[in-house]
């Protein structure tokens, strides 16, 4: 449903009062185009704006200045059905809160997400046994550690198809080994899927072959 997601002269309300010379970024006040099928980390320190991408882009806020298109849609035109649609059939994303339900279990909040690939329960456990939480399925998520959840919060966005996917922080809290194991799985979905990919990060990296680092 997604070939590509363009930002023109996009700038959050947050840096509307700065003049342009003053902010050195790569993403706002550019022309910028997140094409299907490539991958992109966009890189910044704390509080520049990385969520904030985030949630434009998922449609969660809508305090900027500029342009969001898919396909050359702008989206401020999107009505709710739109979006239900979208976020069912074209967007997946892992955010820095993870947005999980603590008093649900791990497989609980899984299967909360639209099924559209249709994962068995087999898969599921395979993804939870590859992230090392194979004993965590039916825990409370609130019983979980901030990394747990993360997994958990990931193997939820790879359970649903998505033309793009959209990871704020992914590895914030995960050691490397569980952060290669992550960047594996990811890699077998795009190339079966084809995929979009967009990681932000503020300093520790999902390793990943990325077509293009970008500061913002």
């Amino acid at each position: 449903m997604i070939g590509a997601i363009q930002l023109q002269n996009l700038v959050p309300s947050f840096l509307e009062e700065v003049p342009p010379q003053a902010v050195s970024s790569e993403v706002w006040r550019s022309d910028l185009v997140f094409e299907k099928g490539k991958s992109y980390l966009l890189r910044a320190d704390s509080g520049k704006g990385k969520t904030t991408l985030c949630s434009f882009v998922y449609g969660l806020r809508s305090d900027y200045t500029g342009t969001i298109r898919f396909d050359g849609r702008d989206i401020r035109t999107l009505g709710p059905r739109d979006w239900a649609a979208l976020r069912r059939e074209a967007l997946s994303s892992v955010f820095q809160g993870m947005l999980l339900f603590d008093e649900l279990t791990a497989l609980e909040n899984i299967r909360l997400k639209p099924m559209a690939e249709g994962l068995d329960r087999a898969e599921i456990e395979a993804c939870f046994e590859r992230l090392g939480l194979a004993d965590k399925l039916h825990a409370k998520v609130r019983c979980l550690s901030f990394g747990q959840k993360q997994r958990v919060a990931f193997i939820r966005m790879l359970c649903q198809k998505a033309d793009f996917l959209l990871m704020d922080e992914p590895v914030s809290h995960l050691d490397d080994g569980n952060s290669a194991v992550m960047a594996q799985m990811l890699r077998e979905r795009i190339e079966r899927d084809g995929a979009g990919l967009v990681v932000t990060s503020i300093g520790r990296d999902l390793p990943y072959d990325y077509n293009r680092v970008l500061s913002l």
